[in-house]
């Protein structure tokens, strides 16, 4: 958890107490290299067919700041893969120089109706504030909520919030 909860201890929100906390875990027995490959070194190839689906899908838009990627029920039916597969997808999408927001779209697997959307920021957007103000939660760094309707009024309306918390940002604040 502390390995993916920090990005792999990539963003600003990690502190030496977390370091500190991770050492005393390491001097208790844990060993991190079998859990990284676990996590990270895992996919199986309906993920990386679904993967190589979602990629297809980024498009940069805000002037280069956000980038957007999505899954409909049919690249998981197409791949074979499950919700499961989608993890850390979205960091493919915030990886991009420049991108300040990542926003990753998914269909829901019981309801083609709702969408479960993730965000990720990288300094100065608080994604947190972005999915309460649409009516989800998380934190600065990752959130998320649930949105219903059909994909393209769901990308509309999140599309505004995006741009809207982008445009209120001092980049020259930016956390790291």
């Amino acid at each position: 958890a502390v390995m993916t909860d920090t990005s792999s201890f990539r963003l600003a929100t990690t502190t030496a107490d977390i370091f500190r906390m991770t050492a005393t875990l390491v001097d208790a027995g844990v060993e991190p290299w079998p859990i990284s490959r676990a996590v990270y070194e895992s996919r199986s190839i309906c993920g990386m067919k679904l993967m190589t689906a979602c990629l297809n899908t980024l498009r940069l838009a805000d002037g280069g700041r956000s980038a957007w990627i999505y899954i409909s029920s049919e690249m998981y039916q197409e791949a074979g893969a499950d919700v499961e597969d989608t993890e850390g997808l979205i960091d493919y999408a915030r990886s991009i120089d420049g991108v300040e927001v990542a926003v990753f779209i998914r269909c829901d697997e019981h309801d083609r109706d709702s969408w479960k959307l993730s965000f990720r920021g990288k300094t100065v957007v608080d994604v947190g504030k972005l999915a309460a103000s649409l009516g989800g939660g998380g934190h600065v760094y990752a959130a998320g909520c649930l949105l219903h309707g059909s994909f393209d009024a769901v990308r509309a309306k999140v599309e505004v919030a995006v741009s809207r918390a982008l445009d209120g940002c001092d980049y020259g604040q930016a956390r790291g």
